[in-house]
């Protein structure tokens, strides 16, 4: 992940990236109900398949803002609808204790920053509507 993002932040030739991020964005997107299952198969404990999920879902975000390819945001979106990737409560609840930040906890706060950012954004836009569907 860190490869491909240092590629998209060099804007020189994408063509590596654009394939892999079509790819990412399939496969999350085809197994989405089985997601987590086929992360912890991969990267054997529900830890790690949290914090390699959340950096796909950080390389989604930021090649949706190189890009400006919705698809992407929408999926970075969808991602952060798990509650195992992006554990909004928990995340709460840690980052009010004074105590440094460690990078699993660093990735969501940018995963909830850039959310929240586009969606306020996007809501100003008069020629993009969308509903926010509350859980």
């Amino acid at each position: 992940m860190q490869q491909l993002r240092f590629e998209l932040q060099q804007a020189e030739n994408t063509s590596n990236v654009d394939a892999w991020a079509e790819k990412l964005m399939r496969f999350c997107e085809v197994r989405r109900p089985v997601l987590g299952r086929k992360a912890r198969e991969k990267w054997e404990t529900s830890s790690k398949a949290a914090l390699n999920m959340r950096r796909v879902t950080v390389f989604f975000l930021d090649y949706y803002l190189m890009t400006g390819d919705f698809r992407f945001l929408n999926s970075a979106l969808k991602l952060g609808d798990m509650k195992w990737i992006l554990d909004k409560g928990g995340l709460l609840k840690k980052t009010s204790q004074s105590r440094e930040l460690n990078l699993d906890e660093l990735l969501q706060m940018k995963i909830c920053f850039v959310l929240t950012c586009e969606i306020n954004r996007l809501r100003t836009c008069p020629e993009i509507t969308f509903t926010i569907v509350q859980k």
